[in-house]
This record gives C-alpha cells, structure tokens and sequence, in this order.
C-alpha cells in the first residue's frame, strides 16, 4: 500500500503497482480496478492525474493509461474503485507511468467556502502502471531486469 504524501493514511489506495504484462497496441487491455479508501471523516472527492507518454522518436507526449470514471466522491468512511486501462501506441516498447490520485475534501472544493484557517492541501497519492508491447518479438532480445542483493 501506497502511503504517498500521507503518513496518517487518510486516502488510501489497495495497491502501488499495476502491471498490464505484455499487451498488444492493437487491442485493448483487460481493465485492472483500484480502490480507493477515505478514512475521514468528510466527504472526498478523487481523480488520477495521467501524463502524457513522451516517445523517444519525438512527437507530442500521448497518455497511454486511461482512468474509469474521471473523477468519483467517496463518502466518510467509504470506498470507491476506478477501473485502468493499457493503451500502448508503439510496438516493441516498455511503457511506465507513474499516476497520482489527487483527493481533496469535498467542502473544500472552492477556497471562498473556507476560511484560510481551515484550508487543508489535497491528498496526492502515486500509482505506479506499466506495461509493455513485446507481443510477437523475439524473447531472445526482450531486456531482463532482476535485483542482485547487495552482499
């Protein structure tokens, strides 16, 4: 579990890690669902903030992980999930991202509701997704990656 900018776990996502596998840009990928936990005593309104993917080749950066619903409210004490997508643009490529939820309360989604002794900074949660389009290459060439224990 993620604890983020939060060490008092107010907002809490299940997990810190999607990983999509090996996935083809030709079709969609299996939605994975996240859930999202608010353990205040408010209401809390969330949504991911997506980044574009930069391709290496150039061009305009792309976002290639889309989030189901764009924003939700979950009540005091309550739950809600957000379904993620793997949209990868390029073949032959590793795709990480890292997402963050951005989760405020929801009285205070105007700052002329609040008086500026009251004003509590939105929550900002990270979510690493990746993924990668080595489908049909050869296995041979597909970079490995491992962790050596330091000795």
């Amino acid at each position: 579990m993620s604890q983020g900018q939060d060490p008092a776990r107010a907002v809490t996502l299940d997990t810190s890690t999607l990983d999509f596998g090996t996935c083809s840009r030709l079709s969609a990928s299996e939605h994975k669902t996240v859930v999202v936990t608010n353990n205040t005593s408010t209401k809390v309104s969330a949504f991911f903030s997506i980044p574009g993917w930069q391709d290496p080749a150039g061009g305009p950066a792309k976002p290639v992980f889309q989030v189901f619903p764009e924003s939700v409210d979950v009540k005091a004490g309550g739950s809600a999930s957000f379904r993620i997508a793997f949209r990868p643009t390029k073949d032959a490529q590793h795709f990480s991202q890292l997402l963050h939820l951005r989760a405020s309360m929801k009285s205070m989604r105007n700052f002329r509701l609040v008086p500026d002794n009251l004003v509590v900074p939105p929550w900002s949660i990270p979510l690493l997704a990746c993924g990668n389009t080595f489908l049909h290459t050869n296995p041979e060439f597909a970079p490995k990656v491992g962790e050596a224990s330091p000795r």
